[in-house]
């Protein structure tokens, strides 16, 4: 097993190599040209957040499909022309994709490595060609437009459920706006216009174009708003319900500390298992779990709720919200965290990032709980009044 020193030598020595994403994002990695192919994997996963086992990296036409070869065994060279290209599986896909990697790595039979040998070389002078330009081959696009086609057709019932569900609750709120805002509160009353225009146009971009590189910027963009329409509503009850918005930002704050901190953890996992690949493999294989589908359909299943939440809640505000107007009262602070946080879980299972998606599950479980923090207080204080 090499040394930390070793390795932080090797570290001193790389140089940058881009890693391409097919949507037009670019990664820069410094990685010196005996890094393996699960060392590539392990940085685009601390840095991008995609699993080891979703990852397909091509170089000029070739799958670099065996994690223990090195950049240079695939002739990987420092320089513009070697770009690699990355390719997300979804959890489905990767998992058929890891049991034909093994399959494929048992069958040593020498006609399938002179198929393969030849098969490169009848690509040589396609490779060469295409290295002097940035689009990969179309080799590369031929094998990975059916794993590219369903990535993006998945995406796009996220994006078009969410923008169904979103524009449901913006209809509810604005109606209850106009029914119910203040003539006294003259600024909040052209933001909160400016804001529901703008969610409208966002939505409508949303559902209608749905743009591959906007998708998701779309959806972070269309939830602020939500949120912030949200709250002017509710300040247009009573202007001392502004202090409302201070604890928003730290779902946020927490996700994005949590990731710190775990992929500081990954890293140091990384260099001190180096070399050491069963341990490597025996590690991919517990984080799997995460990346399955059964994880991704509890996401869908905290979607459906916080969406089924949001939806009641701003019918709730349409029949009660006259109501609300008046004295300060703890139900109107839980009634907007509640709402807020859905809309949050609304946005972080529609995109489902790396940064965002772990810490899901229990802002799920938190959302309920407010849920009923706030049903038992609306009862009290109703009894009461």
């Amino acid at each position: 097993m090499p040394s930390v020193d070793g390795v932080r030598r090797r570290r001193m020595e790389a140089k940058t190599i881009d890693v391409k994403q097919l949507l037009g994002q670019t990664l820069k990695l410094q990685l010196d040209l005996s890094e393996t192919i699960a060392d590539v994997k392990a940085m685009i996963y601390e840095q991008e957040g995609t699993h080891p086992m979703q990852q397909v990296l091509i170089f000029s036409g070739q799958r670099l499909g065996d994690d223990h070869r090195t950049l240079a065994d695939y002739g990987v060279q420092h320089g513009p022309s070697s770009t690699l290209y990355l390719v997300k599986l979804l959890p489905r896909a990767a998992a058929v994709d890891e049991g034909s990697s093994h399959s494929h790595d048992q069958q040593s039979s020498g006609s399938q490595s002179q198929t393969l040998v030849a098969a490169h070389e009848g690509r040589n002078e396609q490779m060469e060609a295409s290295s002097e330009t940035e689009e990969p081959p179309s080799m590369v696009v031929n094998d990975t437009a059916p794993l590219v086609d369903q990535f993006i057709k998945q995406q796009q019932i996220r994006w078009s459920k969410y923008s169904v569900k979103a524009l449901v609750f913006a209809i509810t709120t604005l109606v209850t706006y106009l029914g119910s805002a203040s003539t006294l509160f003259s600024t909040g009353n052209m933001v909160f216009k400016i804001s529901i225009g703008a969610f409208f146009i966002a939505d409508a971009t949303l559902s209608i174009m749905m743009p591959p590189k906007m998708g998701s910027a779309l959806v972070y963009f269309s939830c602020f708003l939500l949120v912030l329409v949200s709250y002017l509503l509710l300040v247009s009850f009573n202007k001392y319900y502004g202090y409302a918005i201070l604890p928003a930002p730290l779902p946020i704050v927490a996700a994005l500390l949590q990731h710190k901190l775990l992929s500081g953890l990954t890293r140091q996992q990384r260099i001190n298992s180096e070399g050491d690949q069963q341990n490597g493999d025996i590690e991919v294989s517990g984080q799997a779990h995460d990346n399955g589908e059964e994880y991704q359909e509890h996401l869908d299943h905290i979607f459906e709720l916080s969406a089924d939440i949001v939806n009641c809640g701003g019918l709730v505000t349409v029949v009660f919200g006259n109501s609300m107007v008046g004295p300060v009262t703890a139900v109107g602070f839980l009634f907007f965290y509640t709402m807020a946080l859905g809309l949050y879980l609304m946005m972080v299972t529609t995109v489902r990032t790396a940064v965002l998606n772990p810490h899901a599950r229990y802002l799920a479980i938190l959302l309920k709980v407010l849920l009923v923090i706030t049903l038992i207080t609306a009862l009290i204080h109703g009894v009461r009044h």
